[in-house]
């Protein structure tokens, strides 16, 4: 949840800047960068899941800071870490779906703005 707040941040950071130096922003611009930190924070995740399958004699635990940002202090399983793996990787994914139609649809829309102008 706060790795989203912060993602959400982020990217609402991005828009200002953009708007302040005059540049026009579009929504899939921000889509992107969406699919940028959760490009990262999936691979963080899935690393931090492959090293905890080497068995060692301190146990678990997480090995990257990104990882632990997302997953924090609760009770540390290899379940509960392929599991946050696996969430990361289905929003990833629907987000890189979600990029396609959402360009078509602003190349679309500016199109009729500029046939109306």
């Amino acid at each position: 949840m706060v790795a989203i707040l912060l993602s959400s941040f982020i990217v609402l950071v991005f828009i200002c800047l953009l708007k302040r130096i005059k540049i026009d922003f579009s929504v899939s611009i921000g889509l992107l960068l969406f699919i940028l930190i959760s490009i990262v924070s999936t691979v963080c995740l899935h690393q931090n899941y492959t090293a905890s399958l080497v068995p060692n004699s301190e146990g678990i635990a997480i090995s990257n800071s990104f990882a632990y940002f997302i997953i924090s202090e609760k009770y540390w399983t290899i379940t509960l870490f392929k599991r946050y793996a696996d969430v990361s990787t289905y929003v990833t994914i629907a987000l890189i779906i979600m990029l396609v139609p959402t360009a078509i649809l602003e190349k679309v829309l500016i199109d009729k703005n500029k046939a109306i102008t």
